[in-house]
């Protein structure tokens, strides 16, 4: 699997050129090379730039207040694609306590890749989590796409390339916080201990919901 504009690119191309067979043959070309100019240079980009690359050593991107009010509290998504060879166990997105106060009561959330390529994420706050993860392997240095989803306040859904791969149920616990929390990409961090488990990899497209 792959970044969708390459794909989509190809299929709008090929409708457009089915559309406009009876054209001459001047506009013909010209409208045709427009479309080789417009669509070729997004499906360089799918696989070429805007891409996050990370080497697993001390790679990462902060976000600063990123989470605040009532995000990750009853509905929210996370999703992003990654590409990697899961060869050590890496981070691909979490969420953190900016300082030391109330830690362990602000809800939290990340997702992770394990060392031979499995998916793994979690969701939760005063002492209260779900664990959800992938029965197969995605460490093959191809590109997939993985989702994070709560619904209705308890329902925490993981997703591999459009197919949930696994459900957990979370219930909130009285005293848990919803307040403001940075966003990382590319490692495991905390006020209590020091940056690791750097991911190896690439990322792109990564979006919040």
């Amino acid at each position: 699997m792959e970044p969708p504009l390459g794909a989509e690119a190809r299929r709008f191309f090929i409708a457009l050129l089915l559309r406009v067979g009876h054209c001459t043959f001047p506009r013909f070309f010209a409208f045709t090379a427009s479309l080789l100019l417009v669509i070729l240079l997004p499906y360089n980009n799918a696989h070429a730039a805007n891409v996050l690359a990370f080497d697993g050593v001390n790679d990462s991107i902060r976000k600063t207040s990123f989470s605040s009010g009532n995000f990750a509290q009853t509905r929210f998504s996370v999703e992003l694609w990654f590409k990697s060879d899961a060869v050590n166990r890496g981070y691909l997105v979490q969420s953190a306590n900016p300082s030391s106060s109330y830690d362990g009561e602000k809800i939290q959330y990340s997702m992770r890749l394990e060392a031979g390529g499995s998916v793994v994420a979690n969701y939760g706050g005063k002492g209260a989590y779900v664990t959800v993860s992938s029965a197969s392997s995605y460490g093959d240095g191809n590109w997939h796409h993985a989702a994070i989803t709560l619904k209705d306040g308890s329902q925490f859904t993981l997703y591999i390339d459009g197919i949930a791969v696994d459900t957990g149920s979370r219930f909130k616990l009285a005293g848990t916080r919803f307040d403001a929390l940075d966003m990382h990409l590319g490692v495991l961090t905390s006020t209590r201990f020091s940056n690791s488990t750097y991911f190896k990899g690439q990322m792109r497209d990564v979006r919040f919901w």
